[in-house]
């Protein structure tokens, strides 16, 4: 979801996270920016996890960076590194970018 979107078509993000679990990244952002939902950074970190579980290596990279700051929950350096790694390898640049500062 992008900035402007209306609480009706974010109200969906979770029930699209359930049916696609490839859209969990929308539906994460949407929890992350408050857009068209509350924000709930928690609520965030559980839609990147789900992503990044089916394969989604955005969804993989916004969660390394969850974990490696502590955001929605505890830190988990050893496993933001290696999601991080993992998106770098699949060619996601700012996991790239972001591997240095995690180690």
């Amino acid at each position: 979801m992008r900035n402007g979107s209306s609480e009706k078509s974010c109200g969906r993000c979770d029930e699209a996270c359930t049916l696609t679990p490839k859209l969990c990244f929308d539906a994460a952002l949407a929890h992350e920016l408050g857009d068209g939902v509350t924000k709930d950074l928690a609520r965030a970190r559980q839609l990147y996890d789900k992503g990044c579980t089916a394969g989604n290596m955005p969804a993989c990279t916004n969660l390394a960076s969850y974990l490696a700051d502590g955001l929605g929950g505890p830190r988990d350096m050893p496993r933001a590194i290696r999601l991080a790694k993992a998106a770098c390898d699949s060619g996601v640049k700012l996991a790239c970018d972001n591997l240095p500062t995690m180690r």
